[in-house]
Formats: structure tokens, sequence, C-alpha cells
């Protein structure tokens, strides 16, 4: 079983294995239409495998995975960037647009190509390439850079939390916009579905990520639903996501 395009969490994984048994492999990856596969992870047939998401594993043969700053400046192990994809058969372009062609490729004097994508990650100490978000859900909060990615991976640590998403949404100004989660102009939203039979209320959950997370990656508006809404592909729609409370 292949599981890509969203967010594959220790939670589901582990549902999977008792649900298929050990005869299945389960297969996390991550890929884009610019390049093909470029990694996977098999997710271990036992062990605990946590509550947040899995990582994607490391590069296919004949790929590499590095990590970039905005001005494409490879970062020194242990933070988190850009993910970059270098190697020979990647996507020539985007059809008639030079210019976001020329933003995400440049061609290497060794006859590679390297995809700078909008995806945001880190690379553990195995060299495991963990999604972190992407670059254009990224929100500033005050004088910090927030991708609300890392938000809703500390939100799937709660056992309680089925689904999460989180976004940074304008607001009005006022004397709420200086309060940690607000960073003047974005407020930080989570969007919550509960756990069957989980009882959840908004105080509740941003005292659990207290003890998870900085004061400004926790978010002073929480949403609940009875499910996030989807695309037909089944990416979650962040567009119908509904208004917050002001």
């Amino acid at each position: 079983m292949t599981v890509t395009g969203e967010p594959f969490h220790g939670r589901q994984a582990a549902q999977l294995r008792g649900l298929l048994g050990p005869g299945c492999e389960i297969h996390n990856r991550y890929g884009s239409s610019e390049t093909g596969l470029v990694c996977d992870h098999r997710v271990p047939t036992d062990g605990d495998l946590g509550h947040g998401p899995l990582p994607v594993g490391r590069a296919v043969t004949g790929l590499r995975v590095d990590l970039v700053d905005a001005d494409g400046a490879l970062l020194p192990p242990g933070g988190s960037g850009i993910v970059a994809v270098t190697g020979p058969d990647l996507g020539s372009g985007y059809w008639d647009d030079p210019q976001a062609t020329a933003a995400a490729f440049t061609d290497n004097g060794d006859g590679t190509r390297t995809y700078r994508s909008s995806d945001l990650g880190r690379l553990d100490a195995q060299g495991r390439l963990h999604l972190l978000g992407r670059r254009d859900f990224s929100v500033r909060i005050g004088e910090y850079l927030v991708e609300p990615g890392e938000v809703d991976a500390a939100l799937y640590e709660l056992p309680e939390v089925r689904e999460a998403v989180t976004v940074g949404l304008p607001q009005a100004p006022g004397p709420a916009a200086d309060a940690p989660g607000h960073g003047g102009a974005y407020r930080l939203v989570s969007y919550l579905v509960p756990a069957d039979g989980a009882v959840l209320d908004a105080a509740a959950v941003r005292e659990r990520l207290d003890a998870l997370l900085p004061a400004h990656m926790v978010p002073p508006t929480v949403v609940f639903l009875p499910s996030l809404p989807t695309t037909d592909r089944g990416k979650v729609d962040r567009g119908a996501l509904p208004v917050p409370p002001a």
C-alpha cells in the first residue's frame, strides 16, 4: 500500500498495520509532477510509530534531496528549509511560462537539473526527509515565520484529535493583534476534528500545545468541525474552511 500527497500519520499507519497484517508493505512516498517519485519510506512492521506525520524517506536512486534557503543556498544539517531535488531526468519546465521555469529550475554543469519546490522540510539523522508544509502556507507571526504544518504535527500528537489543519488568516487591527499567535496582521487558526468520543474545548487544546510549542506557534483560535473539507482529489480544501470567529 502506497500513501502520498497528504501527511501520513503514525496513528493511521498503526491502524493499517493491524488491518492489513505483516504481509503487506506500507510505503509513505513523496513526489511531484516536476520530478516524479522523489522519496520512499517503508513503514516498519512493528514498534511504536507515534502519532505525528511519518517521514517520506530517502531519495530514490538517481536523485538527491537538499534543503536550501530562499536564495537557493544549501543549508547546514539539522535545520529546516526548502526542498530541492537534483537529478538527470526532471521536468524541462512549465508550459509557456519561462519566468516560472527560471524561478524553479536550474541546469547544472554535470548535466543534471535542480528543481526548487514549494515544499518545506527537514532531514533527520538517518537522512530521511520530513515534510513541514508548503512555502505558500507560511505566515509571519510577529518576528517569526511560522510553518502551519509544524503546528499540525503537534496537534496530531494529541490522541483526542483525529484531523487537523492550521492556517494563517488576516485579522483586523486592534489590541488582540499584539497577543502571541497573532503577530499584528495575521493570526493562527487551527481547525480540528475530534476523535470519536473525545470531548475537547479550545482552552484545553491550547493548554496542551503550550507544552509542545513556543508561544507564538500556539493558535489563539481553535475551530471544531465534524470533518475537514476536501477537494475531489482528497486533499484538504483550505479555501472551503469556514470563517472563524473574530
